[in-house]
């Protein structure tokens, strides 16, 4: 495995995408569907399209890799049509570990309680179903009206959070955690000075989805660094299949809108894929 950058140019990334969506929610476009999906469409679902180059290179591991995505796949999109509450928690949940799993440092016996922390506080402060466009994306996917009296504390809890973010990766002792630490200022800074669904679109497509390829590049590569070019074209083809999955979706749901048939999907392909990324940040560090 290729040797991984300490972190600079992801915290320039990080910055400068910061500053623009801050223009566009001065411009107005900070809730709009079709931008901020397209967004995460583009940028975040590439990410998971070279999961396939994750799995095992022998035949019985690949094709049990293989299976167990599959069959994952099957498995969410279950849930949500039979238990959309359930499914809810649970998709919340995986995503907390997996952000957590790319953003903290897999460095000692408490990465686990560490991983998972942090991304429930990062989630916490991006995702408030207050937020009017994020209200509607959870009542879509759950199917029923939601009760905002049940989040009436949603404050403190945000300022908990923001203090979590900020603090707990200044306990690792890493070569590149000073990058983490001004990535995770940003992080709270923009949670506070923007729109929730905006700042989750942000957090999700230049934060965790670039970091993410980032290291798949010295992944995947052995010992040679693979270019960005050679990992686009990697991730093309699933891609393609994930965007025309959500058209199917959207065509054979007329009543569920496109920005909620991208995050059925997000959720899907989220499962497995925190499986197979995980091996990943096991040995990256």
């Amino acid at each position: 495995m290729a040797t991984v950058s300490t972190g600079h140019r992801q915290t320039l990334i990080a910055v400068v995408s910061a500053v623009l969506a801050l223009l566009f929610q001065g411009a107005g476009l900070s809730d709009s569907p079709l931008v901020l999906g397209l967004a995460i469409a583009l940028f975040g679902i590439p990410h998971g399209a070279v999961d396939h180059h994750m799995m095992g290179i022998s035949g019985g591991r690949r094709n049990a890799d293989l299976l167990r995505y599959i069959g994952a796949l099957g498995l969410v999109l279950s849930v949500w049509w039979f238990a959309p509450n359930i499914m809810l928690v649970l998709f919340l949940l995986n995503s907390a570990w997996h952000f957590g799993d790319c953003d903290v440092p897999n460095v000692g016996r408490l990465h686990t309680i560490r991983a998972l922390m942090y991304g429930l506080a990062v989630l916490i402060l991006m995702v408030d179903p207050r937020d009017p466009s994020v209200k509607s994306i959870i009542e879509e996917l759950l199917r029923q009206p939601l009760s905002l009296s049940t989040f009436t504390a949603l404050d403190s809890w945000r300022n908990v959070a923001a203090v979590i973010v900020i603090i707990l990766p200044s306990m690792i002792v890493h070569p590149g955690i000073r990058y983490r630490l001004i990535r995770s200022a940003i992080i709270v800074a923009l949670a506070f000075s923007v729109n929730s669904l905006l700042a989750f679109t942000w957090y999700f497509t230049f934060v965790h989805a670039y970091t993410s390829m980032n290291d798949l590049r010295h992944h995947l590569g052995g010992r040679v660094l693979w270019s960005w070019g050679e990992l686009i074209r990697a991730a093309l083809p699933l891609s393609l299949v994930s965007y025309a999955g959500i058209g199917l979706a959207a065509l054979l749901l007329p009543n569920t809108s496109m920005m909620v048939a991208l995050f059925v999907a997000l959720s899907a392909l989220t499962l497995p894929h925190s499986v197979l990324f995980h091996r990943v940040y096991k040995v990256r560090y």
